[in-house]
Order: structure tokens, then C-alpha cells, then sequence
């Protein structure tokens, strides 16, 4: 459904279906004409088709929290699991760095907002804080 390119996760923009070995396979692709190419050179594979493939709004907002927090390719499993359908695994390792991605992004967007002038004084990086508190908030309830 999605994959790691230049730096942030994008998704497939087809969905093949086809058979290898005769067992029907489905995969997210994004170059439909170098699968066509695949099944016209290879004997165990056959019976190609493909359609564009459109994700939900939810999809998609969840890709969208994931390329803001900047997960890396490591994650790739993890990062399908939950763009897909929302859950994230009982993996510990993952919640730890979440959550300390969360803080980096945090500190980052901090870091911006005072090097802009602040976005309005005091009141600006207030407010940024309390949305960016909001925000880290909603991923850990998703996170627990």
C-alpha cells in the first residue's frame, strides 16, 4: 500500500493482481508497466491485472501523521500496519521512539517559531506549544 521513497512514505498509486505459481497474488505497485513487463518474462507468472488504487481520508490522514513525524524506513512494517488500519502492533521498541520522535518534532517546531520572530510574541509560541501538546496527545492515544 505505501513505500519509502526520497525521504517520506508515499502510497502506491496501483493494486496488481495476478497469478504466480497458479496461487492469486495481490500487491500495491506504483509502475504498472514494469509488471506487465515482469509477467511477460517470467513462466510462473500470469493473468495480470491492475487498478488505480485510491486511498480513504482516514488513509491518508494517517500517512500524512506519519510523514510529520518523520518515521524512517526501519519502521516499514509498522508504518503499513497502521496507515492501513489504523492500529499500531504491541511493538514496545516502535512506541518508544515514537513517542521520542514526537518530542523531536515538538522541539523542532519550537525551534521555528522562535526563529520566526515567535509567529506573533508570546502569545504565538503559546499557542503553538498548546496545538503541538494537542497533537502529541492524539498519537499517544493511538500509541496505548
Amino acid at each position: 500500500m505505501i513505500h519509502h521513497n526520497r525521504g517520506r512514505w508515499r502510497f502506491h498509486t496501483h493494486l496488481a493482481t495476478f497469478q504466480r505459481r497458479g496461487e492469486q497474488v495481490h500487491k500495491y505497485i506504483s509502475d504498472p508497466d514494469r509488471w506487465q513487463e515482469m509477467v511477460e518474462s517470467h513462466d510462473h507468472l500470469s493473468d495480470l491485472t491492475v487498478e488505480e488504487f485510491h486511498p480513504t481520508e482516514e488513509q491518508q490522514g494517517r500517512l500524512d501523521e506519519i510523514n510529520e513525524l518523520r518515521i524512517p524506513d526501519g519502521w516499514s512494517s509498522v508504518v503499513r500496519e497502521y496507515v492501513e488500519t489504523g492500529e499500531l502492533p504491541p511493538d514496545r521498541k516502535f512506541h518508544s521512539r515514537l513517542r521520542e520522535m514526537q518530542q523531536e518534532q515538538r522541539v523542532l517546531g519550537l525551534e521555528r517559531a522562535v526563529g520566526a520572530g515567535g509567529g506573533g510574541g508570546q502569545r504565538g509560541i503559546a499557542h503553538r506549544i498548546d496545538d503541538l501538546e494537542e497533537r502529541i496527545e492524539a498519537l499517544e492515544e493511538k500509541v496505548e
